[in-house]
Order: C-alpha cells, then structure tokens, then sequence
C-alpha cells in the first residue's frame, strides 16, 4: 500500500468514527417506563424500531414524575453521555390534580426543554402532546389537556430548536386506555403500545431535518 492509499484510510476511517449514531433520550414519567418495559418484552421493537446505525435510544423515567421535580432529581438534569435529541411526553400528571395550573405547567415544561438546549447542549426537543384520561382527580381534566396542548404548540412555535408533536391515532376513542383509566393499554398483540412507540419513532425521523447541518450527527 503505497502512502496515498493510506492517507485515504485514515480519512475514511477519522469520517466514520466522526458518524457515530445519533444519541436519542425519552424523557417522562411512566408512559416511558411502560414503554421501555414492552420494548423490552418485544425485541423486534428495540430501539424504537429506528435504525441501529443511525440511532441509539435510551430513556430516563420515573412513574408520577411531575414536572417541578425534573430539576431536583439528578438523573433529569446530568445525563452519562449527552443526547443530541429528546423527545419529552411530560404534564398530565401535574394538570390531574384538583386545581391545576395549565399555563404554569406549559411554561414549565418549555422551561425545561430550554434548559436542555441551552445547558446540557441538545439539538433538538420535542414536547410529545398529552394524551386524555378517563380517571383524573380533575373532573375537567381532558378540557385542560386540550388547553394544555395548544399552549405548548403556541410557546413551541417561536423556537427553532424546541417543537411540539401531536400523535395520531389517540383521538377518535378512549380505546387505548388500560383498565386504569390513565396509561396506554398494555395486551398481548401491543397494538396501542406499538401505535405510541411508532408516533414517537416517526417525530424523531421527522424533526432530524432540523438539526445542525455541521454537526458530525447530522443524517
């Protein structure tokens, strides 16, 4: 191998340690949990079905995380390696209550999806849309995750690297709640698990585009 041919391995090989696949967070309460849990169970389901090469997913969750606490547990503020991307399905739990705060918990959440631009440096978030209940200590409740949702698609809409995502497939019925009345529902064939997984796969395919055009991780 004379000294061009080398020259030209080095390059290739300096490119594809620079083409690492793009690190991907979850970041909730226990939708995620639940979620990691099923994908576990389903391995034809790992990594949110997206492509190896490209992706690596992981998640952060904790089951009644609201968000005032994302700031006092360690595991939501300093992460082992930083993801590029993050898709955060957070708010039901804080508007459940009797006498919530719907645009104190709007602000919250872009607050926090701020903090993970600006101070732990991702490219971009998606604020994942508030799915309805059927049992809420908030008689109210599915009047105010309308009113929810369509405040964070207002504050979403102003920043280039935070965006608001409504899943498909979740309004015609109540027929993907469990018997719980709050989670997706979680049967042998996983229709709806999968239908959630598959809406939260396509966001991440979708807002990829918006990444910086220099980075090593662009796709």
């Amino acid at each position: 191998m004379d000294q061009k041919q080398q020259e030209q391995g080095a390059s290739i090989a300096v490119l594809k340690s620079e083409m690492q696949p793009l690190k991907v967070s979850l970041i909730g309460h226990s939708f995620i949990r639940r979620l990691r849990d099923y994908i576990y169970l389903n391995p034809e389901d790992v990594n949110v079905r997206l492509d190896q090469s490209r992706f690596t997913v992981s998640y952060v969750a904790r089951g009644g995380l609201t968000v005032p606490r994302l700031f006092e547990l360690s595991e939501f503020t300093h992460f082992p390696e930083r993801p590029h991307f993050v898709f955060l399905p957070l708010g039901g739990n804080d508007i459940s209550c009797s006498a919530p705060n719907i645009q104190r918990t709007a602000s919250d959440i872009l607050n926090y999806a701020q903090y993970l631009v600006e101070g732990v440096d991702v490219q971009h978030v998606i604020i994942g849309q508030v799915l309805r209940r059927t049992k809420s200590t908030n008689i109210a409740y599915n009047d105010d995750v309308m009113e929810l949702n369509n405040l964070l698609t207002t504050l979403c809409s102003d920043h280039p690297k935070i965006s608001f995502w409504r899943h498909r497939g979740f309004w015609a019925s109540l027929d993907y709640l469990d018997t719980d009345g709050v989670h997706i529902r979680s049967d042998l064939e996983g229709k709806y698990s999968r239908k959630y997984l598959q809406s939260i796969k396509s966001a991440i395919l979708h807002f990829t585009k918006f990444l910086d055009s220099k980075s090593p991780h662009m796709l």
